[in-house]
């Protein structure tokens, strides 16, 4: 595999490993329309997984306390259970028959994707589980930026030829290559290429910890070239909101990280930056017009133009709002590329202060590890998931993220890390108080 081979080869692989494994992977750089037979949304091969992930925490759970000491499983459990709260309520505040299917279907897609998260929590308190993850993690986003780059370069989405494999087919219309500023904008396995360039902007920092940690030179090599493609992946989306969660993810990762990084990492990111400007010349062309005259861009007008709509929208129903998941752009309501937004809208005050908690509880959990971390390894890659996780609240205000399966399955999975690293390392301090404590006096008669 991509680690060494001593890491994979030193434990045999539970079934929950493997599951692990695939769905992490599947998140990345398997298109979320494609499902088995027509099942619809839920016959997602990520779905399907999740599911079985979900039905093991169950189990688990049910047999023993899991969740003592696991703040970010239980706000991750607190957010979608305010959700549910929410589309309760929207049973007897919504006309529209429509708009309550629609909340149902979102919540139990977002509640299965939840039970994967909190399974993989549970599997991640060994070093060697976590390490094996983050491999599966860091190649599935080099996989879906390689497919986005074939895109960019040839205009032909190859992650669509699934469709071809009997048994496979497509749940809706598959996105088609579009143009930016004449040229190709991938989408990759993505739904969008806003979300494509978003998770691997988030996932950047920590596919650079990934590389600066490795050891044997064929692992580190491997791991450079995934670091190489992510970041080329992140350029070709023609994103602004990626590229701005780009910097800010490897930003937060450099405060949190070793100090002694901080240059390494801007000279190292400033040259990846000009050799691929190099390579393409119309790239920086592009991504320059991308941010002048924003004041006559159209998507930032009419971001700007929803605020009138969304705050009548808002004061009718201010605290739980109409039902998560329920908003639908149309007749007389706008598209609104602000998660904040639709949250507002559809949870009500209460549900934006329950996203707000879970990132910030998660960046805390990450951010705290690697203040706690005894070898500067974790403490890159545990600042590294925060920057991630940080980057990714942020990167809500630009585009209606929980709408996107990749993304808010991402979301979940680095909340997950967040928490393995965090447990980890604060019982490495726990175990170092307990061996530090002295032997209690004896007093002599």
């Amino acid at each position: 595999m991509w680690a060494s081979a001593d890491r994979w080869a030193r434990r045999k692989l539970a079934p929950v490993d493997i599951l692990i494994f695939l769905y992490v992977f599947a998140v990345l750089a398997f298109p979320s329309r494609i499902v088995v037979g027509g099942a619809g949304a839920l016959g997602a091969p990520i779905t399907l997984l999740a599911l079985m992930l979900g039905i093991s925490w169950f189990v688990v759970t049910v047999s023993c306390d899991t969740l003592t000491s696991r703040p970010v499983s239980l706000t991750m459990l607190g957010w979608v259970a305010l959700s549910a709260a929410s589309v309760g309520a929207s049973y007897f505040t919504t006309s529209s028959v429509d708009a309550v299917r629609e909340s149902e279907r979102t919540l139990i897609i977002v509640t299965i994707a939840l039970g994967a998260a909190l399974r993989i929590a549970l599997s991640l308190d060994d070093d060697e589980a976590f390490e094996r993850t983050i491999d599966v993690l860091t190649v599935g986003g080099a996989v879906a930026a390689a497919i986005a780059i074939i895109q960019f370069a040839s205009g032909v989405n190859i992650a669509n030829l699934w469709t071809v494999v009997p048994g496979l087919s497509a749940n809706g219309e598959l996105a088609e290559t579009t143009q930016r500023l004449a040229l190709n904008r991938p989408n990759g396995p993505a739904l969008h290429a806003i979300e494509l360039g978003v998770v691997l902007g988030m996932l950047l920092p920590v596919v650079m910890a990934h590389a600066r940690n490795g050891r044997a030179l064929a692992e580190r090599g491997v791991r450079w070239a995934s670091l190489a493609v992510t970041s080329a992946g992140v350029v070709v989306s023609l994103s602004r909101a990626a590229l701005v969660v780009s910097l800010l993810s490897l930003l937060l990762a450099t405060l949190l990280g070793p100090r002694r990084e901080a240059f390494r990492i801007a000279v190292g990111s400033a040259v990846s930056v000009v050799l691929l400007f190099l390579a393409q010349p119309r790239l920086f062309e592009a991504i320059t017009l991308m941010f002048v005259d924003l004041d006559n861009d159209l998507s930032i007008r009419g971001r700007t133009h929803d605020f009138d709509f969304v705050t009548q929208t808002v004061l009718q129903r201010p605290w739980w709002g109409r039902g998560f998941g329920s908003f639908q752009p149309g007749i007389g309501s706008p598209t609104l590329d602000n998660q904040y937004f639709e949250t507002f809208i559809e949870s009500g005050v209460m549900g934006v202060l329950a996203v707000l908690a879970l990132f910030a509880v998660a960046v805390l959990a990450a951010a705290k590890a690697a203040r706690w971390a005894t070898t500067t390894d974790d403490q890159r890659m545990a600042a590294s998931i925060a920057g991630g996780i940080g980057a990714g609240a942020v990167a809500l205000a630009f585009f209606d993220g929980f709408s996107f399966l990749m993304f808010t399955s991402t979301v979940f999975v680095l909340a997950a890390l967040a928490e393995s690293r965090w447990r980890v390392a604060a019982s490495s301090i726990e175990r170092n108080r307990s061996t530090a404590s002295p032997p209690p006096s004896r007093m002599s008669g």
